[in-house]
């Protein structure tokens, strides 16, 4: 296995040499790269790539023996600037390949702006409709290109278990995905002691798809799960990475989210240790 960070959640850097030193001197094998989070006025609009300035991106990071385990161009796929997303979108997956990169992440997330989680919108019918429609487009424009969709779930999207996950894949057609873990996603304030079960879930209906699991901890307050870095909270990282193990996933990348500063190298070295017995 492969342990890799969200280039950004290192800082805002001024090259693209600059983050791919940074992970490296980390002791990362990957990053996820969100290019205008993780470069100052990096180009990442729809129409703003170019061959050169792909090409560029990738020599930084095989320069420090780093892949770009994923791009994360995220968005909404309900809201008025969900054209303009997926257009960014899919103008990332037409260049993943120049950028060295297999996949293009994003998440379906919700319906409504007003309001966030579990909501009866998001169990329609007309949106689910619109999510499939969506989905077959993407996985249309990552097979012309060569490369993977990337697509996460979480409990308070349309996508809100695993096996909602897989039904989109199977539904909007099963080429041109792969699958991202995010275990944190799924979890809340009444089922995170059953973590392992859903882990178990996430790894048996993904399959070969999943390419990519988020690295997040947890611990439980009154109403809600904050987040920590891992080794902090609850998170079973041992089950889960016995489990990766058992299934001979070496090529699974484990990408830190949201851990920042001091967090980095102490998570960092949790997640080796556990990858090392």
């Amino acid at each position: 296995m492969k342990l890799g960070i969200r280039a950004h959640d290192m800082g805002m850097k001024e090259s693209f040499e600059e983050v791919a030193r940074s992970a490296g001197e980390l002791g990362f094998e990957s990053v996820q790269l969100v290019l205008h989070k993780a470069v100052r006025n990096a180009r990442h609009q729809a129409g703003e790539l170019s061959p050169e300035y792909c090409s560029r991106i990738r020599r930084a990071f095989e320069g420090q023996g780093l892949e770009i385990a994923l791009l994360g161009a995220y968005f909404n796929w309900f809201h008025d600037e969900g054209a303009r997303g997926k257009a960014k979108y899919i103008d990332h997956l037409r260049h993943a390949k120049a950028m060295g990169s297999p996949m293009v992440g994003t998440e379906v997330q919700g319906v409504r702006k007003d309001r966030w989680g579990s909501i009866p919108e998001n169990e329609s019918p007309e949106a689910w409709s619109l999510v499939i429609e969506t989905a077959g487009e993407l996985a249309e424009a990552a097979q012309e290109a060569g490369v993977l969709a990337g697509i996460e779930g979480a409990c308070s999207h349309v996508l809100s278990t695993p096996r909602k996950v897989l039904e989109l894949t199977e539904q909007a057609g099963p080429e041109g995905f792969a699958l991202i873990f995010d275990l944190f996603n799924f979890l809340n304030q009444h089922n995170y002691t059953e973590q392992r079960r859903i882990i178990d879930e996430a790894l048996e209906l993904y399959g070969e798809k999943l390419a990519v699991v988020h690295c997040k901890d947890f611990v439980p307050k009154k109403d809600s799960l904050e987040q920590v870095p891992p080794g902090e909270g609850l998170f079973d990282y041992p089950y889960l990475i016995r489990r990766l193990k058992s299934l001979g996933r070496d090529d699974m990348h484990l990408i830190f989210e949201g851990v920042t500063g001091d967090a980095i190298v102490s998570s960092r070295d949790h997640i080796l240790r556990l990858m090392e017995q």
